[in-house]
């Protein structure tokens, strides 16, 4: 793909010369790095089948400091806030990727990030519980799953005290034969993107401010632009 430049560490700017300019940058700022993974593979050759316009440019925001594992939504979309600082808006969308995260963030919080982010043109792409969710959407429909197994999934709780594995991450590697968060597949998923969106568009979970705790992902809403 031609590309306007490479992926940014701030206050490190890397330019590459490019004989076509972009006619939409997708700017894209995400908690962890399977949403990383997800959204750095359209950027590659042999996935670039599943982008629908040849002259867009999808770029994943990183972090300066690698080691850094902060991931809560206010400090995510201060990546956002300094890309624009430091090289403002032009043919850009830019975008929040980001989990309900009831731990850490209360609804109330929620909100007020959403309504900032609206303040400041930014898109979000929320999904409860995980972005898990999403990538789930891709494999199997939820209406197979049995009353039971979908409040799992709206919980996804570790099943054991001494576990790892919350349940969605733990039913994606059941069906994937096996499933890393920090190493994702990304051809077991995006052959299936057109079933991810159509499934994901049934669920609660949409985007009126208070949807925010169902079940559901909203990341369909950028894929359906890019895919």
């Amino acid at each position: 793909m031609l590309r306007l430049r490479e992926p940014k560490t701030f206050g490190q700017r890397k330019n590459k010369p490019a004989t076509r300019v972009p006619n939409r940058v997708f700017i894209i700022a995400c908690e962890g790095k399977t949403e990383e993974a997800y959204f750095k593979a359209f950027d590659k050759p042999q996935y670039r089948i599943y982008v629908k316009n040849e002259n867009i440019q999808i770029e994943v925001l990183e972090r300066q400091d690698k080691k850094d594992t902060k991931s809560f939504p206010t400090y995510i979309m201060q990546l956002l806030e300094e890309y624009q600082d430091y090289y403002g808006v032009d043919n850009e969308e830019l975008w929040l990727v980001i989990d309900r995260d009831k731990q850490n963030l209360s609804k109330i919080q929620l909100i007020e990030i959403i309504e900032q982010c609206a303040k400041k043109n930014y898109n979000i792409a929320l999904s409860n519980p995980c972005f898990e969710l999403w990538l789930l959407l891709h494999i199997k429909d939820l209406t197979t799953y049995s009353e039971e197994e979908n409040l799992k999934i709206f919980q996804n709780k570790k099943e054991r005290a001494k576990s790892k594995k919350r349940f969605l991450e733990k039913e994606l590697s059941t069906l994937l034969d096996g499933y890393k968060k920090e190493k994702i597949q990304p051809e077991k998923f995006l052959p299936h993107i057109q079933l991810a969106i159509q499934r994901a568009k049934l669920l609660p979970l949409q985007a009126g401010l208070n949807e925010v705790d169902n079940l559901g992902t909203t990341v369909y809403t950028l894929v359906e632009k890019i895919s």
